[in-house]
């Protein structure tokens, strides 16, 4: 198994607030206007209040079952802390929300020379943009190479071939319409071997429709040939989701975690997210880590995710 290095400084990590609020002002105006009307309408701490604050949640996208679970803490806490005012609540909230987001990790990349991102998704997500946003960010710090897998689209390899010109980045793009993907991956692979630095490849996939099986085993086709070529699987295996589709994002994640070993999430179109909740929904229940948001259109409109930053931006009402 590889070994693993943070590519993020402490000062890195530290994100702008503001940058935060800027993007989240919609979907937190939307969370706060419902608690604030609940703790206005009651001065206790009764069945009726959790009962409320638990449809709260589910309208913002939590799971039932993970709002169960929220509440209930809340419950105990409550009665541990003898917390009578219902506005005192939200600290609380916060805190059991930092707990329940499981493998909080960043984005990593291995010590070997050649690392692979393979970026799955179905069409429409914004899977190619984010190749060029990914691109972007990390060829400050490590040479990138873009690949245009994404073969049954001509335009989705023009869009990655024109960000390449725009960034100065090397690409492999299909030399025929409908190449077969996993000759790209090993073109990739054997371009990077001849070069003498560290280099980051970022493979662009092919998302014709969530249920279509021939993409599904061309995708792990994909991810199977570093191990034959490099002896060691890609470092990150991330699917593209876009934010605004709530339930249907849920089932695409669980079709292609059944086919591929998904390490993370890149959440797009967060510019307008009020369905906060999902976030924790979909960690919760397949445990992955959320990398990035995707906040609009622009190259650099990427906002790296960090959970303290998001929580307080969306959860603190007060």
């Amino acid at each position: 198994m590889a070994l693993f290095k943070k590519f993020f400084s402490k000062k890195e990590k530290e994100l702008d607030k503001k940058k935060y609020q800027s993007t989240f002002y919609q979907s937190s105006s939307f969370i706060k206007k419902f608690f604030q009307k609940l703790t206005s309408f009651t001065t206790k701490i009764d069945d009726d209040f959790f009962l409320e604050l638990k449809n709260i949640l589910l309208k913002i996208d939590f799971s039932y079952d993970l709002s169960e679970i929220i509440i209930e803490q809340l419950k105990k806490e409550v009665k541990i802390l003898k917390i009578s005012d219902p506005k005192e609540i939200n600290k609380l909230l916060i805190d059991i929300l930092k707990n329940s987001y499981l493998n909080e990790r960043e984005i990593f990349l291995s010590t070997n020379k050649i690392k692979i991102f393979l970026i799955v998704g179905i069409n429409g997500v914004g899977k190619t943009l984010t190749c060029a946003k990914l691109a972007n960010f990390f060829q400050k710090k490590i040479k990138v190479l873009l690949v245009a897998g994404d073969t049954f689209r001509k335009g989705a390899v023009e869009q990655l071939a024109f960000f390449a010109n725009k960034l100065n980045i090397d690409i492999i793009k299909p030399k025929k319409p409908y190449q077969d993907p996993a000759s790209l991956m090993y073109e990739a692979i054997n371009f990077a071997k001849n070069l003498d630095e560290e280099v980051l490849i970022i493979f662009d996939s092919g998302g014709r429709i969530e249920s279509n099986v021939n993409l599904l085993n061309q995708l792990k086709k994909i991810a199977s040939i570093p191990e034959k070529l490099l002896n060691y699987q890609c470092d990150e295996i991330i699917m593209i989701v876009d934010s605004l589709t709530g339930q249907n994002s849920f089932n695409q994640i669980q079709y292609f975690q059944e086919k591929l070993n998904l390490t993370g999430i890149i959440f797009t179109k967060v510019d307008s997210l009020s369905k906060v909740g999902i976030i924790f929904k979909i960690n919760n229940f397949f445990k992955l880590p959320v990398f990035f948001f995707g906040t609009g259109e622009k190259i650099d409109d990427f906002l790296v995710f960090d959970l303290e930053n998001y929580l307080e931006t969306n959860f603190n009402f007060y």
